[in-house]
C-alpha cells in the first residue's frame, strides 16, 4: 500500500525502512522490519488503445494509480501480455478490461471473424494469461465504459494525446471503481510512462552512404552500457544513454523526458550510473488555473521538477 512522503520519510530517518527502485527505474519504500498485511482490495482498469491506453489501480477507499502510457507501436506484433505486467507490483485481486471489438463480417465464416485479427487473438491471449495468474477478469463493452462514466459524473476529453487523468485513466478508473467500491477519485495525479525503444543489430544500413560504404547499425550495449540506462552527467544532469561513436570513444546522451539528443561526445567516465530503465516516466499533476472570468478556474497540467538541467530535462520526476 502507499503512503505519503512524510510517512516515507521518517521511515528512512527511524531505519524502519530504506529507499529501493526496480527494474523499470520505479522508486519504492522497502521495509526493513515484518508487518502483518493490511491491504485493501485493488482492482486494475484497463482502457486499450490503438495509440494510447490508460491504466488505474482503484482501492475500496484510495485511488492508488494512474498511468497513461504510449503504446508500443514500433513492435507490429501483438505485446499485450507484457502491457499486463506494469502494474505487477501491486497486490491486485481484480483486473477490468474494455473488449475491444474488430471489425467482422456477416455470415456463416464465423471462423474467419474469430481468428483473422491481431486483435481479436491477441485479446483472447490476454484473458487467459489474467485468468491464469488468479484474478477476477471482467470484459464491460465501450458503451457499458460510457454508462460508468456518467453514473460517476466524470467527462472524458476529446484531445486523447492530452496527458490529463480525463484522456485514457478515467475510463480506466471508472472500471476499477464498479468492482472494487470505489466512490470518487482520491487522486488524479497521473504517471506517464514510454517505453524504451531498443534498435536491434543490423549488419548494415539498408541505404548505402557516400562511396557506397554500408555502416554497421543497431546493438543494445554502448562501450559497455545498455542504451537507455539513466545517468547522471555534470553538465546534462539526468540523461538516457544513446548511440556511440567507435572511432572518437564517446556515447550519446539524450534528454530524459523529451528523448532529445543532447550531445554525441560524452565519456562513459564522466557519467555517474543509476539504473537501467524499460520505461521514461514523470509525473503530471493538475493545477486550477485562473482564467480571464473573475472568480472562475480551470485545471492546468504541471509537471512535478525534480534534479535536472533546466535545459534539458526539466519536469523530470526523480524523488531522492
Amino acid at each position: 500500500m502507499p503512503c505519503t512522503e512524510a510517512k516515507a520519510r521518517h521511515l528512512f530517518k527511524s531505519g524502519r525502512a530504506k529507499p529501493k527502485r526496480n527494474r523499470l527505474g520505479l522508486f519504492y519504500v522497502q521495509l526493513t522490519y515484518c508487518q502483518e498485511p493490511q491491504n485493501q482490495q485493488l482492482v486494475v482498469g484497463v482502457d486499450p488503445g490503438s495509440k494510447f491506453e490508460g491504466f488505474s489501480g482503484v482501492g475500496a477507499q484510495d485511488t492508488v494509480l494512474n498511468l497513461m502510457v504510449e503504446a508500443s507501436d514500433h513492435v507490429k506484433a501483438a505485446i499485450a501480455t507484457r502491457r499486463t505486467m506494469r502494474l505487477k507490483i501491486l497486490p491486485l485481486e481484480a483486473v477490468v478490461v474494455e473488449d475491444v471489438q474488430a471489425t467482422t463480417r456477416p455470415g456463416k465464416r464465423g471462423k474467419w471473424n474469430t481468428s483473422f485479427s491481431p486483435v481479436q487473438v491477441g485479446k483472447h491471449h490476454l484473458y487467459q494469461l489474467l485468468q491464469a495468474m488468479g484474478l477476477a477478469l471482467h470484459t464491460p463493452a465501450g458503451w457499458q465504459t460510457k454508462e460508468l462514466r456518467e453514473q460517476f459524473g466524470l467527462t472524458k476529453t476529446q484531445s486523447k494525446s492530452r496527458q490529463s487523468f480525463d484522456s485514457h485513466a478515467v475510463d480506466a478508473w471508472v472500471m476499477a471503481a464498479s468492482v472494487s467500491g470505489a466512490e470518487k477519485p482520491t487522486c488524479t495525479q497521473l504517471w506517464y510512462v514510454v517505453p524504451a525503444v531498443l534498435h536491434r543489430r543490423q549488419l548494415h544500413r539498408l541505404q548505402a552512404s557516400k562511396g557506397g560504404e554500408r555502416k554497421p547499425y543497431g546493438g543494445t550495449r554502448s562501450l559497455g552500457l545498455k542504451r537507455g540506462t539513466l545517468v547522471r552527467h555534470a553538465k546534462y544532469g539526468l540523461c538516457t544513454v544513446g548511440g556511440f561513436d567507435r572511432k572518437r570513444r564517446t556515447i550519446s546522451l539524450h534528454a530524459y523526458r523529451a528523448n532529445k539528443r543532447l550531445t554525441q561526445g560524452a565519456s562513459v567516465k564522466d557519467c555517474s550510473l543509476l539504473t537501467w530503465m524499460a520505461w521514461r516516466s514523470w509525473l503530471v499533476r493538475e493545477r486550477p488555473q485562473k482564467s480571464k472570468g473573475k472568480g472562475t478556474t480551470q485545471p492546468r497540467p504541471h509537471i512535478r521538477r525534480g534534479h535536472s538541467s533546466p535545459s534539458s530535462n526539466a519536469g523530470v520526476s526523480w524523488p531522492d
